[in-house]
C-alpha cells in the first residue's frame, strides 16, 4: 500500500475502532486495480481512478461512511445505499461485520467500473466564467466545477 503524508496523518488520527473497520476496507479498495491511488480530500480517505474519486471513506462519531461519487448510478441490489442527492450515495458502517453484510466491496467495484465520460465546457453564470461538467447519467443536468451549482 503506497501512502503519502496526508494519508499517513489521516490514519494516525483514527481511533482503534475506526482503524478496525477502515484498514481491511482500505486494503480491499487498493487491491481492485493497479491504477487506484489514495489521498485525503474533503476530510475523507478518497480513492481515485485517474482524476475521479470513485469512493471515499469518512469516519463519523458513530459510524464510518463509504461515499460513492456517482452512487445514484449504482445498482442497489442489497438496498443499503442511502442519500437522495443528484449523484452521491453512501453506506453507513457501524462495525466490521457490516462491511460483509452490506456487500460494500461489490458497490466499490461497481463504482470503480462506471465509465467516466463527461463533457467539460465553459459557461458564464453567477460565479463568473467557470467549468461545467455534464453529468452523463442525468441527461440535461450540468454542474459547475467551481461553485458546484446545478443547471438544467
Amino acid at each position: 500500500m503506497e501512502s503519502n503524508t496526508r494519508v499517513a496523518d489521516f490514519l494516525s488520527r483514527l481511533s482503534p475502532a475506526e482503524k478496525e473497520i477502515i484498514t481491511p476496507l482500505r486494503k480491499q479498495v487498493l487491491q481492485l486495480a493497479t491504477n487506484v491511488h489514495e489521498d485525503v480530500k474533503w476530510n475523507a480517505l478518497c480513492y481515485f481512478k485517474g482524476a475521479r474519486a470513485f469512493v471515499g471513506i469518512m469516519p463519523y462519531k458513530k459510524y464510518i461512511s463509504v461515499i460513492f461519487d456517482r452512487g445514484a448510478e449504482l445498482v442497489d441490489s442489497y438496498r443499503v445505499l442511502e442519500g437522495k442527492g443528484h449523484t452521491m450515495r453512501h453506506i453507513k458502517i457501524h462495525s466490521l461485520p457490516d462491511v460483509a453484510e452490506k456487500n460494500v466491496v461489490s458497490y466499490v467495484e461497481q463504482s470503480y467500473n462506471l465509465r467516466w465520460e463527461v463533457q467539460v465546457k465553459r459557461l458564464l453564470h453567477n460565479c463568473n466564467t467557470c467549468l461545467v461538467v455534464v453529468i452523463p447519467a442525468k441527461a440535461g443536468i450540468q454542474r459547475c466545477l467551481k461553485c458546484f451549482s446545478y443547471f438544467l
